[in-house]
């Protein structure tokens, strides 16, 4: 049978060491902000917990061979109790913990790194882990709890998914400035057809699009962006991506608006519905937003036309 043991106070721990430090119930009780009264209760509910004296009975300052050994036990205990509570306490302040954030390229350069700046300035004892995703990975990421918050285009319906758009952007037709297309104010989408064709994982937005059937005869394919680029370089081909896809020192490349239709996209934030974030991803989400309402669009690229 096990024995119940005393329910002991992290307060009746306090003010008895606070007694045998100082060697003095008025001086506790004047640094703990009680009476010496409510002071002496708590020291006497205490050794009636324990059923053994802490104190000298005819000398309450002094402590019993019982009280000597409680003390070292006790500091333990308050030590423990008070970094504990620390350590909660600077969690719920982002002051530890870390942030996991699933992105696409382009998220992650227009909306995650100008903001990233100062979310590392606020907190800067985070750890962060980036992943770089396309979008239905970035989506699956945040389902399965790998990533805290997820930065890309929406591809699913799912009513578990929380998206908020931060950044819009149109489809066109990226090419080196060396071809054809280059010469182009704009393209319509059958301009396309007969042309060699980049696969690139922004296609996936693309999917149910009847306008972008051509883009079924990709002849190469690619699952990542900085791939699709360097073969742009090359002059390997033309792609289909939007107009914040690329850098202004990208310069032999150049993008041709897409229209009829002009087919746009948008970049956002993603999180669980009704999952409360962690604290440092619920920091990074407000630094995202408040940025957002600031400047209510993301910056431009700077993409050369």
């Amino acid at each position: 049978m096990v024995t119940a043991l005393p329910a002991l106070s992290h307060t009746q721990l306090r003010l008895f060491l606070l007694v045998a430090d100082l060697g003095s119930y008025t001086a506790a009780a004047l640094q703990a902000c009680r009476s010496q009264s409510a002071l002496s209760l708590a020291i006497r509910q205490m050794e009636n917990k324990l059923g053994e004296g802490l104190f000298e009975p005819a000398a309450r300052t002094v402590l019993t061979p019982f009280g000597q050994g409680c003390v070292p036990i006790a500091r333990t205990l308050v030590d423990q109790h008070e970094r504990s509570v620390a350590a909660m306490h600077n969690l719920a302040q982002s002051r530890t913990g870390k942030l996991t954030i699933a992105c696409v390229g382009t998220a992650l350069r227009v909306l995650v790194a100008p903001s990233l700046g100062r979310f590392v300035a606020k907190y800067p004892d985070i750890g962060i882990s980036l992943l770089d995703y396309n979008s239905a990975n970035v989506e699956r990421a945040v389902l399965s709890y790998e990533a805290d918050l997820g930065f890309c285009s929406r591809v699913s319906s799912n009513e578990r998914l929380h998206f908020t758009p931060l950044f819009g952007d149109s489809f066109g037709v990226v090419c080196d400035r060396g071809h054809p297309f280059s010469q182009r104010k704009s393209m319509t989408w059958d301009d396309l057809n007969g042309a060699t064709l980049i696969g690139s994982p922004v296609h996936a937005l693309l999917d149910n699009r009847p306008e972008a059937a051509v883009l079924r005869t990709c002849k190469y394919q690619s699952t990542h962006m900085i791939t699709t680029i360097a073969m742009l370089e090359q002059g390997l081909g033309v792609s289909v991506l939007g107009s914040s896809t690329l850098l202004a020192d990208k310069p032999g490349l150049c993008y041709v608006p897409l229209v009829k239709p002009v087919v746009k996209f948008e970049l956002g934030l993603l999180k669980l519905n009704g999952r409360t974030l962690p604290p440092p991803a619920a920091a990074m989400e407000r630094i995202m937003l408040a940025e957002h309402r600031m400047t209510k669009k993301a910056p431009h690229s700077g993409l050369r036309q």
